[in-house]
């Protein structure tokens, strides 16, 4: 398998300027994730990609192999929309076969890997149902098949489950990664749904409104090291707050938030654009807080606040919570069965508690 690198690609459509000279490399054989606001430029990233569209400049590369004015049928690159495009007057079998008959396969061989990519995506017995008789998730298999059948050394997904359920997508999205993890095909995948990001990738891309990449990571990495405010808002929940920023000494930081308190932070080595005594935004995660009645001496950050509202969310509480500053602070307590958890009601007086290796600073 190859990997996919842009470099310098722009493209504008009309006078709206969609991507502006974005460098990008996409890893040889994993599950590499596109994620950004709708109108970002994302499935446009997708498009030059497979060929659908042409940059306005820069080039693209699949390996070592300049593909910018390669035309579509001679990359090795298949993809799978988000409406599945199959060919309602087709069998199963015969969607999936259909590409290998325009390369004028021999029909032993078209038999042979048709059959075999149908059973490893768990479509066997459905291969002389037509579409029109399939479920979304065996429609979306079909369209895996026949982008695989082809041994293709990328796909492609263009939000491919937006029209399942929640229950299908998560059964969905298992095959997915398990069928990547087994194949090692390069697999890019165009998303705004977070969750599924952050379920599927090995590395992922957070792509902002203006079609500028915002930051470049594991799910990991980006979940809980965000480098803006933009990334820490959009991927997951998070709480922002805005202070100015103070020294004690080299690798001791905190922020004094006006008329709530100070934030205690170790920052081993400062940015360049973090400037001791200038504002600063730094983030806090909801599940990443305590909240109690009573001051918890083992936190390094406490805030004393107003509770708005709770809501029960299942596996979780969420409390939004009103500091002296007049901002929100949401907070997400895990609901535990076997360990009762002090009962926190609407305007109760609490204390929100967090350890400083849990606050992350921002760039404005």
């Amino acid at each position: 398998m190859r990997s996919i690198r842009l470099e310098n690609v722009s493209k504008s459509f009309g006078d709206e300027c969609v991507l502006d000279g974005i460098n990008l490399t996409m890893p040889s054989g994993k599950f590499f994730a596109l994620l950004g606001p709708s109108g970002c430029g994302k499935t446009t990233i997708l498009r030059l990609i497979a060929g659908l569209e042409k940059s306005d400049s820069g080039r693209i590369f699949l390996g070592d192999e300049d593909i910018t004015k390669q035309p579509v049928f001679r990359r090795k690159i298949n993809t799978v929309f988000q409406n599945y495009a199959l060919f309602p007057h087709l069998t199963v079998f015969e969607n999936v076969a259909y590409g290998l008959r325009i390369k004028n396969v021999k029909e032993l061989e078209i038999y042979d890997r048709v059959l075999a990519q149908l059973k490893s995506t768990r479509l066997l017995g459905c291969q002389k149902k037509m579409p029109s008789m399939l479920s979304g998730g065996q429609k979306q298999r079909v369209a895996l098949a026949r982008a695989l059948v082809g041994k293709p050394e990328v796909i492609l997904f263009d939000e491919p489950l937006a029209a399942l359920d929640v229950k299908l997508k998560e059964r969905v999205l298992v095959e997915l990664m398990e069928l990547q993890y087994e194949l090692k095909t390069t697999f890019v995948y165009v998303t705004h749904d977070q969750a599924e990001a952050l379920t599927i990738a090995d590395k992922m891309a957070i792509i902002n409104f203006d079609g500028s990449i915002a930051q470049i990571g594991t799910p990991e990495e980006i979940y809980e090291f965000p480098v803006s405010t933009f990334v820490a808002d959009f991927v997951g929940s998070t709480n922002i707050l805005e202070g100015i920023l103070h020294k004690r000494n080299e690798a001791d930081f905190f922020i004094d938030v006006e008329a709530v308190g100070v934030v205690d932070l170790h920052v081993e080595k400062l940015k360049n654009w973090i400037i001791p005594g200038g504002a600063v935004y730094a983030s806090i995660r909801p599940e990443k807080i305590e909240i109690s009645k009573t001051k918890l001496s083992e936190f390094s950050c406490c805030f004393p606040g107003v509770v708005e509202s709770t809501s029960y969310a299942g596996r979780f509480t969420q409390y939004q919570v009103n500091i002296a500053n007049g901002q929100v602070v949401s907070v997400f307590e895990q609901n535990e069965e076997h360990f009762p958890k002090e009962t926190i009601n609407d305007d109760d007086q609490v204390f929100l508690h967090f350890q400083k290796d849990n606050v992350v600073l921002l760039e404005r």
